[in-house]
């Protein structure tokens, strides 16, 4: 992808600007939402820092709202032990959704956003050199003081996304 195609997107993580283009978005607002191509989608997730988990409990859907990462592996969560995300540690297919939105502003009052759904096989992070990668990723608890740490990876098998406003952001 050529950056003549898309737009500079600005991380929401304080890092300073990171680059990122779009394929297929035109110059002028777009009325439809565009379809994101895979590695749109996973390089929007890596601009963001929450998102939400939905896995099955007792037969039932849950939507978690967590604090994630993106490492080798996929997506990344930092949980504890006994909470609703132990539903998810077995290899369970969970869902996993972010997204972002500006409204109507400096952009020519055109709201602007992305949503990215990740399916996939979710498995808890034990071999130690990707502990490391996972811990490194520096993502807050939201658990606890004192409670034991845990890994969820969500290993990304169908990804879907979508574009919508105009080709920049403010």
């Amino acid at each position: 992808m050529g950056t003549d195609e898309g737009a500079a997107l600005l991380r929401r993580d304080g890092a300073g600007p990171r680059p990122f283009t779009l394929r297929g978005v035109p110059e002028e607002h777009s009325p439809a939402p565009v379809a994101l191509s895979d590695q749109d989608c996973l390089r929007l997730l890596g601009t963001v820092r929450v998102g939400r988990v939905a896995v099955s409990m007792d037969a039932l859907p849950v939507v978690l709202p967590v604090m994630f990462g993106m490492c080798d592996q996929g997506i990344v969560v930092r949980t504890v032990i006994g909470t609703r995300l132990d539903a998810a540690m077995a290899g369970s297919v969970v869902a996993f959704h972010a997204d972002d939105y500006r409204a109507p502003g400096g952009n020519g009052g055109v709201p602007t956003g992305w949503s990215v759904l990740v399916q996939g096989r979710a498995f808890e992070l034990v071999d130690a050199p990707v502990l490391e990668q996972a811990r490194a990723l520096g993502l807050p608890s939201w658990a606890p003081p004192n409670a034991s740490d845990r890994y969820l990876c969500i290993e990304p098998a169908l990804l879907s996304g979508r574009w919508y406003g105009t080709r920049t952001r403010p």
